[in-house]
């Protein structure tokens, strides 16, 4: 079990709440000014620790965190030509053309085909 840091707490009083509290009392005060208030009462604490409860937000107004962002394209389109047309769909059309015996029996397939729709 780790060892307690000696004189590590200035007799459980709670120095964020001091800090607090002071500042209620003193709003326009600098960090500095708090530290120093308080040093003469007996509390230790640092400018920084002053700092950050003077200046960040408190419970909701603070708000959620972003996440990272993710990189790469936005959805939509597929990437390709303008029309929206890929490489790898026209190969496949040129293959189904073959089994199906040409260009012009994939053409009567499609006139079929755009009927029953």
């Amino acid at each position: 079990m780790p060892r307690r840091k000696k004189g590590g707490r200035t007799a459980g009083v709670n120095k964020s709440a001091a800090v607090r509290e002071y500042l209620k009392s003193h709003p326009t005060a600098s960090p500095n000014e708090v530290k120093e208030a308080l040093g003469e009462k007996g509390i230790a604490i640092s400018t920084s620790l002053a700092s950050n409860i003077k200046y960040t937000k408190k419970g909701k107004a603070a708000g959620r965190k972003r996440g990272p962002r993710r990189m790469g394209r936005r959805p939509g389109r597929p990437p390709g030509t303008k029309s929206g047309v890929r490489i790898d769909d026209l190969l496949e059309v040129k293959r189904l053309a073959s089994r199906m015996g040409g260009i012009a029996a994939t053409r009567k397939a499609l006139d079929l085909l755009e009927q029953l729709a």
